[in-house]
Formats: structure tokens, sequence, C-alpha cells
């Protein structure tokens, strides 16, 4: 589950239904990370930020907030899995493939 707030507020949660929160089983852990990219001139893009955690049994949620740069253009991914975070993007690149939790691309300015 992914719920996206304002002002760059992410919460994501893995295997509870509100009810139960400890469906993960023992010692299983789960990669999660957000990375954040600021345009550059070529109209690709340059990492800005990220942060990795892991979810586990007793931490089956994170409520994390994504650094931006406030330029126009940035854009965000939150992503589960074993990905590599690319420190650069290629002009029209979408990275992370079938991870994505959720993501904004930037957009035109």
């Amino acid at each position: 589950m992914v719920q996206v707030f304002t002002d760059g507020v992410v919460k994501v949660a893995d295997r509870t239904d509100g009810e139960w929160t400890d469906q993960l089983c023992p010692g299983e852990r789960i990669r999660v990370f957000w990375a954040t990219y600021s345009r550059t001139s070529d109209g690709g893009a340059k990492l800005y930020q990220s942060q990795v955690r892991y979810l586990d049994r007793s931490q089956p949620t994170w409520t994390m907030r994504l650094a931006l740069s406030g330029h126009c253009g940035d854009s965000w991914y939150v992503v589960a899995g074993n990905a590599t975070i690319p420190q650069t993007l290629k002009p029209g690149v979408v990275p992370f493939g079938g991870g994505k939790l959720n993501w904004e691309t930037g957009g035109g300015c």
C-alpha cells in the first residue's frame, strides 16, 4: 500500500490490512527506497537525494518525507525491491521497472 500526502510525505506499508500489522514472516525484510531527481540541461536528470529502509515484521510501515530540489522538473520515485539507484537518468528514461510503487516524472515547466 502507498499513500501520497502533501508536502512530499509518502507512507508505505507492506502486508498490513488495518487490523493486523504483523503479516510479514519472522526474519523477512523488504527493501523500500525513495529517490528524487533534479532536471539537467539536456533533459535528463541527476540524483538529488535518496533514502533506503527495510520493512519487517516489527516495522511494516514507513512514513517518509521526500527531499526535492524545488526546481522545475523535479521527479521522484518510491520503489520496493533491490533495484540500484542510478546517479543520472537519460532523457525520457523512467527507471525502476515494475518495482515502482509510486512516482512523478517531473513533467513540463
